[in-house]
């Protein structure tokens, strides 16, 4: 029973350590969005 907490312990720390490392990517990928879109709708005009 101990064995399968730890597990879930471990389960959680990972999840979150994912969670916080996609958090902190999140406004590097909403400025390559932001540059794509930009350049998409330039190459539409010109």
């Amino acid at each position: 029973m101990a064995d399968r907490a730890e597990h879930m312990a471990s389960s959680v720390e990972n999840a979150a350590e994912a969670v916080k490392n996609t958090a902190a990517a999140m406004p590097l990928i909403r400025l390559i969005s932001k540059v794509v879109s930009v350049m998409q709708k330039r190459s539409k005009k010109g």
